[in-house]
């Protein structure tokens, strides 16, 4: 705010000075008589009215500017105090949490251990009756696949036994149905000589 402030007031002051310089250079050529009267009447009367805004708008506005300025810098300073006291507390709220862990651990480091060795311990056990369930579990699908082989074998052996027991009955059945054919063609030859 005070750097706004600053600048508008050297702006006008620079406008300012440009327009004394004008007006004090209007005078001396009018002194000399190379700028005619109305001309310089001119240069004074907007000298005139450049002191007449300045008088009127600027020097309130930069008194405004001044006014909150002075308004401003205690609620700066205000706030800086403010912000170095938030970080002390942060710092020392950390420091706190820090020595809050330390003593927290010193007092538990042996809990802690002895709970890592009993969750270890337990690891190990589910591990262990893994292992067994893992074997349990491959002997009963060996079991399994042994029943399943003497299944088939069985099943084989019936088929097989059945397939034999069909062929010597089939072979038997031909042999019986060639042997009546012989005979029927002997009757049937007996008959055609008589």
């Amino acid at each position: 705010m005070r750097e706004i402030a600053g600048g508008l007031y050297n702006m006008f002051k620079k406008a300012l000075m440009k327009m004394s310089v004008i007006g004090i250079i209007g005078a001396a050529f009018m002194a000399c008589g190379v700028v005619d009267v109305e001309q310089a009447q001119g240069v004074v009367d907007l000298r005139a009215r450049i002191l007449e805004i300045q008088t009127k708008q600027v020097d309130p506005l930069v008194e405004q500017i001044n006014a909150i300025e002075e308004q401003v810098a205690p609620i700066e300073a205000e706030i800086e105090a403010l912000e170095r006291q938030k970080e002390e507390l942060y710092r020392e709220a950390e420091g706190i949490g820090q020595q809050f862990d330390d003593e927290m651990r010193e007092r538990f480091d042996t809990t802690y251990m002895e709970g890592d060795q009993a969750r270890q311990e337990f690891e190990n056990e589910i591990q262990e009756r893994h292992r067994e369930l893992e074997e349990k579990e491959r002997s009963l699908h060996e079991e399994q696949q042994r029943l399943h082989d003497e299944i088939e074998e069985a099943n084989q052996e019936k088929r097989q036994a059945i397939e034999d027991a069909g062929q010597d009955t089939w072979e038997a059945l031909e042999f019986e149905m060639r042997a009546k054919e012989e005979e029927a063609q002997k009757v049937s030859k007996s008959m055609w000589r008589a």
